[in-house]
């Protein structure tokens, strides 16, 4: 199914340089990305039972890997499976069912790393458009995150604070409603139990929220919130940062870092070492006329800088997800080190999405050309969904989606795939050993 020739000689011998056994004399390096890994399978399910959607990504300072997605591969009801790599992609191992529910919810699910403790969040169906939010210790039992407000509470996104600490948000509703909120919850560091989910954004009588993304900085002290609201016939993205007390959060007022859209999904966040915040979303004005866009937070000058298109026009198929769906991460490796990584068909021509990568070496206030992970489209399939995580020497790791052939862009016939970003041009001559 793979479809790629291998890298050129160049890139052979810039991995050998990497690696730490030879000596490469350049030029300073080109705008063009050094290339990208062939992608591996990650969800290895057996024929004619590939059901693996919504991938999340992981990497601990040790280097190892972990992906998690739900995956229906027993046709019995959608479960969370985990798989990790100690080769930085190359292998992986046997895929484990780490939540046997049956029940998930076939959405984006939340996986963290706290030192070599892994901790999910996802959502299970109980009954009509309600929800349940659980967490998981991985090794441990799952925990209930209380909740009144189930009405479509399925977006869940955590992340880790200060001491261990866990945050959680999620789009939700009462039941009596059709309308979604921003809920948050709290599990205090070494406590057993999450505090009942209280609402940061309520909706309005003409509004819902939806599709909340969290990031803490580094000291845990903030918490930083994106998502996006629907008025009739106009989306905007939202942001609001949390002050963490001992006890409870307190949230700014919320503003608008987006300009007034048609329609807009998924937006996400990261943020660097610097407390700059990085913020992604899509633009969408037609299927064949969608956008990546993108707001910087400078916390030298405490300010927003204006929104930009960073990538498109792209075209995105008709079927679900609609559109780019961008996700971005932040080295804490490499300062100004910024990646962005979204589905879209590659060229006018296509018929099909890939997993298109672009990176910032500022910070974000330049970007590279961008470079193709996938490189699926060409016979036709579908890669969607990225999720991705930053190693050392600037390089991105990155998994998605597959369709299976003969499956349908519109259904659950998808396998897990990874492909590891080089690290870009490195001016010479030097000798360098890096752990990737």
């Amino acid at each position: 199914m793979r479809r790629w020739m291998g890298l050129i000689v160049p890139l052979l011998l810039l991995t050998l340089l990497l690696e730490g056994r030879g000596v490469l004399h350049a030029a300073p390096p080109p705008a063009r990305l050094a290339g990208a890994t062939t992608p591996v399978d990650v969800s290895q399910a057996p024929s004619d039972e590939e059901d693996a959607i919504y991938p999340d990504l992981a990497r601990a300072s040790s280097g190892t890997l972990y992906a998690l997605w739900c995956d229906n591969r027993n046709d019995l009801g959608f479960d969370l499976f985990l798989a990790s790599s100690t080769d930085r992609g190359a292998s992986w191992s046997t895929p484990a069912a780490v939540v046997l529910t049956e029940n998930a919810v076939p959405v984006r699910s939340s996986l963290v790393l706290d030192g070599t403790q892994l901790r999910i969040a996802w959502a299970e169906w109980t009954a009509g458009l309600e929800y349940q939010l659980y967490q998981l210790d991985v090794g441990g039992s799952p925990r209930l995150i209380p909740n009144e407000y189930t009405f479509l509470a399925n977006q869940p996104s955590m992340a880790l604070g200060a001491g261990g600490e866990l945050h959680l948000v999620s789009e939700g509703g009462l039941p009596s409603s059709n309308k979604l909120s921003i809920i948050y919850s709290r599990r205090l560091a070494g406590a057993s139990n999450w505090m009942t989910t209280t609402v940061v954004y309520s909706h309005t009588a003409r509004s819902s929220s939806f599709d909340p993304q969290l990031a803490v900085s580094a000291d845990g002290s903030r918490l930083h919130l994106v998502w996006n609201k629907r008025r009739v016939h106009q989306w905007t993205i939202l942001y609001t940062e949390g002050i963490v007390g001992s006890s409870q959060v307190t949230w700014t007022t919320p503003i608008t870092i987006s300009g007034d859209m048609t329609t807009t999904w998924s937006p996400d966040i990261a943020v660097d070492a610097a407390g700059n915040l990085h913020v992604v979303w899509p633009e969408i004005l037609a299927q064949d006329e969608q956008y990546v866009d993108y707001a910087r937070y400078d916390a030298a000058l405490g300010q927003w800088e204006e929104a930009t298109r960073i990538g498109g026009p792209f075209r995105v198929n008709a079927n679900n997800p609609y559109g780019t769906l961008p996700t971005v991460a932040a080295s804490e490796f490499v300062a100004g080190a910024v990646c962005v990584a979204w589905n879209a068909f590659p060229r006018s021509t296509s018929t099909a999405e890939d997993i298109q990568l672009l990176c910032s070496p500022d910070g974000g206030v330049t970007w590279t050309t961008w470079d193709n992970m996938s490189r699926s489209a060409a016979d036709g399939t579908v890669s969607i969904r990225p999720a991705m995580a930053m190693a050392p020497g600037n390089t991105a790791h990155v998994i998605w989606q597959e369709l299976v052939p003969g499956g349908s862009a519109g259904s659950t016939d998808y396998q897990i795939y990874h492909a590891r970003r080089l690290p870009l041009g490195i001016y010479l001559p030097v000798i360098i050993k890096m752990v990737l």
